[in-house]
């Protein structure tokens, strides 16, 4: 079986160089790795034991990846963004789901490498006790940050042929095979890393845009409580986390994540809060009470692009939230995490480099 390595980059030449010197400790040699030059200032270096496809303008990578899959040789291919970091053993585990052929993709639940920042260090901690209990399983969407998949199933298919966005191709190509009757793995036996440190924002986005279509097609179907089960996991793995750790910021930046989350879910389809009240309204109005956190909240909603809102309670939140309410941890949260989030956002150095990329 002959494995290509697919990677990007776009002025990010030392992560790609980091990612080819970690695959060599994976113990599966590659039939050939191309790196794909998504129009970087200075073109990613040539070598012998990679192929280099230059693209000479930035494509976004939803079409870096439609030219450089398209190009891979191998029988089955790894695609990797340049940030990405494995474990040992997650290649030779997840090949044993492509024997399948139900299987159209394999790919990963994707986790921000253990950094010296309270989020890094909370999902960190709470994917330790989630994979106690956690099995390789089908999902409904994959990230493009790691696909694993075998050519003849790409060809079949037309993989990324009809695709011309520069981004959200893993949307694309996730529904493209599910609607062809292929199943989609999210091998979460061994870990799959992010190597990036994400501020809160960048972690509520990309939670949000993850997740808001599927949460907000529950919400049509079943109404507003049967959507928030996926949140109320991550609640409840927040505060066992806060209670066993000290740490507390992991619940500012849930309640944060929810807020932009049934924001998104309300634009979406308006029809869910006739009323006109919004979801951030709903936050702001269960922290009202505690100045410090009102504000940090209030910031954030602005820069996460949310019109500003006045408090206006919603008593779908305010029942969600209430186990945050019992825990005691408020208070906490109030006089000591509100500042320390502030201080930390003004002495990380956080990578934004790929907030470059089109989008």
């Amino acid at each position: 079986m002959r494995i290509s390595l697919v990677t990007y980059t776009y002025n990010d030449h030392a992560s790609v160089e980091e990612l080819l010197l970690q695959s060599a400790s994976w113990g599966m040699p590659f039939a050939e790795i191309l790196v794909v030059d998504d129009g970087s200032a200075l073109p990613f270096p040539e070598r012998d034991c990679l192929r280099v496809v230059r693209l000479l303008d930035n494509k976004g990578p939803g079409q870096a990846k439609r030219i450089g899959l398209a190009a891979a040789t191998g029988d089955v291919v790894l695609s990797l963004d340049a940030d990405m970091r494995l474990s040992p053993h997650w290649l030779r585990a997840a090949l044993r789901h492509l024997a399948d052929p139900t299987v159209g993709i394999v790919g990963a639940t994707i986790l921000p490498a253990l950094t010296d920042t309270y989020l890094s260090r909370a999902l960190y901690g709470i994917s330790r006790m989630e994979r106690r209990e956690k099995k390789d399983a089908e999902v409904f969407f994959l990230p493009g940050a790691v696909w694993l998949f075998r050519r003849r199933m790409w060809e079949e298919t037309g993989g990324l042929a009809g695709y011309d966005a520069p981004s959200h191709e893993d949307y694309w190509i996730s529904r493209m095979l599910r609607e062809r009757g292929l199943r989609l793995i999210a091998a979460d036996s061994h870990a799959a890393y992010e190597k990036r440190r994400l501020t809160r924002l960048a972690y509520c986005r990309r939670q949000v845009r993850y997740f808001a279509p599927s949460v907000a097609a529950v919400a049509s179907r079943q109404g507003i409580l049967p959507a928030l089960h996926h949140c109320e996991t991550a609640l409840a793995h927040a505060l066992a986390y806060a209670a066993r750790s000290g740490e507390a910021a992991i619940l500012y930046i849930e309640l944060l994540h929810v807020a932009h989350l049934f924001t998104e879910v309300a634009r979406i389809n308006p029809d869910l809060f006739p009323d006109g009240t919004r979801p951030a309204a709903g936050a702001l109005a269960f922290v009202r009470d505690f100045p410090r956190l009102f504000a940090l909240l209030r910031d954030d909603l602005a820069l996460l692009g949310i019109p500003e809102t006045s408090p206006s309670p919603m008593p779908f939140l305010e029942t969600f939230f209430s186990p945050l309410r019992e825990s005691g941890f408020l208070p906490a949260l109030e006089a000591v995490w509100a500042d320390k989030l502030r201080a930390e956002d003004a002495t990380v150095d956080f990578d934004g480099h790929y907030l470059e990329k089109r989008s």
